[in-house]
């Protein structure tokens, strides 16, 4: 077994880079706790111990904490000194771990934690310089109830925040500028879980951009994109920052143990860092005790460098000796240039066991001492970088903004403190193009220089020029509601005028997304009914555009559709903490959400825009598995009521399952339906939330074309469909058997066809009419619109006929129809056709 552990490293050196031959970065975590390595570096003494006990180990890189929850282990003006342990009175930990670190040949890394605040619900003493704490209280996260505390004692800045990133930025290049350290490590730079990050500046800011409102979904998609992207937008920032004030520095980060995982359960998007080059390198924190999964995890980073550094973490706190011993050697031999153990203050299991650790490793992976790996790119550059700010004529940040270098087609949205940056440009002259709604385009020259960060603040003016209204029309007319589409050539907001009249009367809330595809839904008009309408935009500088003047007509009656939402659509909203997952076979649309059932507080639900009110049948679709619940709780909350279903999602997944049947929707987004966690089973298994589609139903349909109970209806030319001994069935020709509605009457001859006027009603859920006269009729006639009406159709009054006293209204295109024998039958101001 040894003979063939050595063949393989011999092996993986082989095909190393010239540069990475005979080098390895072996790095050890000091932490600034007291119940981890604090004491190490609180006194001359300890300092002086711990470098002797790293150097001896054959390690050459300390990571040491110097700023745990927003504190310093250095001397700062802006943060108070760090406590739980404190330093000695007048101790610079850093400045000395640096010099006796150097003395010793080994690499100091500041190790800081940029969001972190407090870690007790017992709050931090004062000092001076004071504490963020008490200082920047509106600065901290929170979930979407408004609970600041995460895990219930840790409070943190929300990276979505410009003042915190500006705060942030300042507090790094202090460090930076002041000591002579050779890297800056970031770590805890992502959010908690993915319900975190709601300050409500935050949500205003991403509501401002898409112009939405309300609280956005923690599984909603794109609020999780862009949380992803202030997280990342410090990440670059922080590194062109340091560039600019000493090139040589590395820059790194403590990152998740994958770079999938870490997108989809901490919103930390690493492999874009490194891809963009915005890291020097990588550490994932690949933390775990089953070697399996460490080589595993291991084998999903080893790509993801980009030609820069990754160096695999390893726990030794976790792990026995001879674990750690073995996924060091394992990192190695897959060809990782290099690893970060956690910590120095427990290098092993149980009792921390130094001796024994540095036995295990001399006789192991580091017999003798090796250098750093060399970074070409820091070394000898040959490329440059690029960084500024995006303005407005007062000097604010413009965001959004895009910036593109015109001649490489590199694009970089900036920041909301108004930041951009680019890494790694080859040097040379270039045309810089910057884009921001409601500004005009401007492009500057600006030249990049090997090794060096060039700066460029670009100023934008206001834009004055209104956005151009095309193709308006109006689409999906039914007989309540519309559709009003229409096209802007810049992306701007919608709101309609409509009304009976050129004066309109009504008007929409303006929907302040802007999109140059347009879309606004008129409802609550009246069938039959012709309506003017104009539309207007606003694009992102204010300016103003009115449409002329459009009209159209509804419809006799409602068409009912069915509604489907998929889990990534608006109308699907998750409580609490969901993951998104591609994994199971059967899901509806790109993916599905899922979460754990023991935690009572954590739901989902869909919410259809209702525009026919009726009743409508539930169905819900779910990925099956055998970690599914088999009594997931779905509830279905109508018109007048709630009723709570339990699903076995074990089976019967990739399908549509019907859930409730004839439920009443008012219209409108009052009904719903919901999936709760808390099912009672065991932690390890989940319940699904990927898609609600209501269909109405029969009766529904039915209602729709046959308007409300109560109202009186004449039914012309319907053919008798089905009989029995005191009631029968009228149906429009190529319709099925009994579709239509019921007359409680004596039948005529099955097949024939009859004339009725009556008035409708419901009984036992079937549509009946109570009919008051029947009539033969000599045949077929047109689909009937069953509507009663106020008016002609040529807009005008209705007439009236008289008959005594009995009188009745009738269509101005049929005035010439035969009404004789209808003379005699009172039934109001009814309009037949």
């Amino acid at each position: 077994m040894k003979r063939r552990l050595i063949w393989l490293v011999a092996a993986v050196v082989i095909f190393l880079p010239a540069h990475l031959q005979g080098s390895d970065f072996r790095s050890i975590l000091v932490d600034a706790w007291s119940w981890g390595s604090g004491y190490a570096i609180i006194s001359p003494t300890a300092t002086q111990a711990t470098v002797d006990q790293i150097k001896s180990w054959n390690c050459n890189v300390i990571l040491m904490q110097v700023r745990k929850r927003c504190d310093a282990y250095y001397t700062s003006s802006l943060e108070p000194a760090g406590t739980d342990p404190s330093p000695e009175p007048g101790y610079d930990p850093l400045e000395d771990m640096i010099a006796k670190a150097h003395a010793a040949g080994l690499e100091v890394h500041t190790w800081v934690v940029p969001y972190r605040v407090w870690t007790t619900t017992v709050p931090p003493p004062h000092t001076t310089p004071e504490h963020i704490y008490y200082l920047h209280p509106e600065w901290f996260s929170q979930y979407a109830n408004g609970d600041t505390l995460w895990d219930g004692r840790y409070t943190s800045l929300d990276p979505a925040l410009p003042a915190v990133e500006d705060y942030l930025i300042q507090v790094f290049k202090d460090i930076v500028s002041r000591y002579d350290i050779d890297g800056f490590l970031l770590d805890y730079i992502r959010y908690y879980d993915i319900g975190w990050g709601y300050n409500p500046v935050a949500v205003a800011k991403f509501n401002a951009e898409y112009g939405r409102t309300g609280m956005p979904s923690s599984t909603d998609p794109l609020w999780q994109e862009w949380r992803r992207d202030q997280v990342s937008n410090l990440v670059k920032r922080t590194y062109l920052e340091i560039k600019a004030l000493k090139p040589h520095v590395k820059v790194g980060a403590l990152v998740w143990r994958t770079a999938a995982s870490g997108r989809s359960e901490v919103l930390q998007d690493w492999e874009r860092w490194m891809q963009n080059h915005w890291l020097d390198y990588a550490s994932p924190m690949n933390y775990t005790t089953d070697n399996a999964t460490f080589n595993a995890n291991s084998l999903d980073s080893v790509g993801r460098a980009y030609g820069h550094h990754i160096y695999m973490g390893v726990d030794g706190e976790k792990n026995t000796i001879s674990t750690t011993i073995w996924q060091i050697q394992n990192a190695r031999d897959i060809g990782f240039p290099g690893m970060h153990l956690y910590s120095y203050a427990h290098p092993n299991s149980g009792t921390p066991d130094p001796d024994g650790f540095k036995e295990a490793l001399l006789n192991g992976p580091y017999p003798t001492a090796s250098p750093v790996p060399e970074m070409p790119w820091l070394k000898t550059p040959s490329k440059g970088y690029l960084k500024g700010f995006i303005l407005n004529t007062d000097g604010t940040p413009v965001y959004p903004a895009t910036v593109t270098i015109t001649e490489i087609g590199m694009s970089d949205k900036n920041s909301g403190t108004g930041f951009y940056g680019f890494s790694e440009i080859a040097p040379g002259t270039y045309t810089l193009r910057v884009e921001a709604p409601g500004y005009i385009e401007t492009e500057r020259q600006v030249t990049v220089v090997s090794g060096q960060v060039s700066s460029l603040d670009v100023t934008l003016e206001h834009e004055d020029v209104p956005p151009i209204i095309s193709s308006v029309r109006a689409a999906n007319v039914q007989a309540t509601y519309a559709q009003i589409k229409w096209d802007t050539d810049e992306p701007s907001t919608s709101q309609v005028d409509f009304g009976h009249t050129h004066e309109y009367g009504s008007t929409t809330l303006e929907d302040t997304a802007r999109t140059t595809s347009h879309t606004v839904q008129l409802t609550g008009l009246s069938p039959y009914t012709t309506y003017h309408f104009r539309v207007r935009s606003h694009d992102a500088a204010g300016n103003v555009t009115e449409s002329a003047d459009y009209a159209f007509t509804t419809a006799n009656y409602d068409e009912p559709t069915e509604i489907i939402i998929d889990n990534l659509d608006d109308a699907c909203r998750t409580y609490g903490v969901w993951w998104a997952s591609t994994a199971a076979s059967g899901k509806y649309g790109s993916n599905y959400f899922y979460t754990t059932t023991a935690d009572h507080r954590r739901y989902a639900t869909f919410t259809p825009q209702i525009l026919s009110a009726g009743n409508y049948d539930v169905y819900i679709w779910y990925t099956s598995g055998t970690n599914r619940s088999t009594r997931a709780k779905w509830r279905v909350y109508y018109d007048g009521g709630m009723e709570e279903y339990t699903v076995n999602e074990q089976i019967n997944g990739g399908r549509w399952n019907l859930l409730a049947r004839d439920k009443p929707f008012a219209a409108g987004t009052s009904g719903y339906v919901a999936t709760y966690s808390g099912t009672g089973d065991t932690s390890t298994l989940v319940i699904i939330a990927d898609a609600v589609k209501f269909v109405p139903s029969a009766k529904s349909v039915a209602q729709a074309k046959f308007r409300p109970d109560g109202m009186s209806v004449v039914l012309s030319h319907k053919r008798v469909s089905a009989v029995f001994a005191n009631h029968f069935y009228i149906c429009e020709d190529g319709k099925d058997q009994v579709c239509g509605v019921r007359v409680n009457s004596p039948p005529p001859p099955e097949g024939s066809y009859v004339d009725v006027l009556g008035v409708m009603s419901t009984v036992n859920g079937e549509r009946v009419i109570v009919p008051s006269h029947i009539e033969s009729s000599p045949g077929p006639g047109p689909p009937d619109p069953l509507l009663m009406l106020t008016k002609s159709v040529g807009g005008g009054p209705a007439k009236p006929l008289h008959s005594g006293h009995h009188e009745w209204y009738r269509c101005e295109q049929h005035r010439t129809a035969n009404y004789g024998s209808w003379a005699t039958h009172t039934f109001g101001k009814l309009l037949c056709c």
